[in-house]
C-alpha cells in the first residue's frame, strides 16, 4: 500500500473554514481561511476577562496594561498567583521571629526534604534582608535559629 492510498480516506472531501464556512484550498494547513485570519478578532470571553482584570488592577492602584492583541495573541493583565498569597517560607520566618523562640524545628506536613526547606528558607532570608535568624540542617530535620545581635 502506498502512503497516498493510506492517507486518502482521511483527506477525502473538502474542508471548510471554522469561522465563515467557506471551502479551504486543498493543501491549506490551518482551520480558518486567510481572510478570517487577517481580520481582527471579535469580542469574546477573553475580552471580558481583560476588562475584569483591568478593573481589579485599577481598584488595587496598580498600573494597568490595557489588553493588547498582537498578531492574534492576546495579552491579558493579571497578577501572578502564588499558592499562599505570600511565599510560604517568608511566613514561617516571620512567625518564628514574632514567637520569640531561640530555636525551632521546621516540620513540613507533605514530607518535603530538609535540604529543600533549608534552601527555600535561605532564599527567603535573603529576600527579607533578615539577619536576626538563620536556617540550618541537621540529619533529617531543618531548624531555624535566632542569631545573637
Amino acid at each position: 500500500m502506498t502512503p497516498q492510498a493510506s492517507i486518502a480516506p482521511f483527506t477525502a472531501g473538502t474542508r471548510t473554514c471554522l469561522s465563515c464556512g467557506e471551502p479551504l484550498p486543498r493543501y491549506h494547513r490551518g482551520e480558518t481561511c486567510r481572510r478570517c485570519q487577517e481580520q481582527p478578532p471579535g469580542p469574546d470571553d477573553l475580552d471580558r476577562e481583560i476588562a475584569e482584570a483591568e478593573r481589579t488592577m485599577e481598584d488595587r492602584g496598580e498600573k494597568t496594561l490595557k489588553g493588547a492583541i498582537v498578531k492574534g495573541f492576546k495579552l491579558v493583565p493579571a497578577a501572578y498567583p502564588t499558592k499562599y498569597g505570600r511565599p510560604l517560607w517568608e511566613l514561617v520566618i516571620e512567625e518564628f521571629l514574632s514567637a520569640g523562640l531561640d530555636c525551632a524545628r521546621v516540620d513540613c506536613p507533605n514530607g518535603t526534604a530538609a535540604k529543600t526547606m533549608y534552601s527555600g528558607m535561605v532564599k527567603a532570608l535573603r529576600k527579607l534582608g533578615e539577619s536576626r535568624c538563620k536556617a540550618s540542617v541537621r540529619g533529617e530535620h531543618c531548624y531555624l535559629l535566632r542569631v545573637a545581635p
